[in-house]
């Protein structure tokens, strides 16, 4: 059964979103370390309720330089910026019917400073040590090409 023409309520194959929330349903970060620097890699998808812009310019509603890459036939909005703490950014979206995966190659990493407010029952791995910060990359860990070419890889969806 489907659902009645005014109902905004996102169905996806076992998710049911009410409109104005969003849902992650995977993420990853892999974390690049070379000649003493340290990049990032994430991906993401995310579901929003949000159709797909058939037909729209993908890159009108950002102020960030964009381009539009197709890769098999798939066009990924490619966007950079560069980022105080993480350097130059590569972000590739690839819109979906009710979300978009999100992929992002960053030169550096923004340092993590803890809040101090550990629930009483958390672990603490290594006592006494704490991880430096390292510098970022010569550039980012892959190129709005390489970026594109993950969004579009059906290999990325669920």
């Amino acid at each position: 059964m489907r659902p009645a023409s005014d109902d905004k309520t996102v169905h996806s194959r076992k998710v049911r979103l009410e409109p104005g929330r969003m849902l992650i349903s995977a993420h990853t970060q892999v974390t690049f370390r070379a000649g003493g620097g340290e990049g990032q890699f994430m991906a993401v998808i995310l579901y929003d309720g949000k159709p797909y812009p058939d037909g729209a310019d993908l890159c009108a509603p950002v102020t960030l330089p964009c381009e539009v890459i197709t890769v098999n036939g798939v066009p990924i909005m490619v966007t950079r910026e560069h980022d105080a703490e993480r350097g130059e950014v590569i972000s590739a979206v690839r819109y979906l019917d009710g979300g978009h995966l999100f992929v992002s190659s960053a030169q550096g990493l923004a340092p993590y400073v803890p809040d101090g407010n550990r629930p009483p029952d958390a672990a603490d791995n290594q006592p006494g040590e704490k991880e430096e910060h390292r510098p970022p990359l010569a550039a980012p860990p892959l190129t709005a090409q390489q970026v594109a070419a993950l969004a579009a890889d059906p290999a990325m969806l669920p």
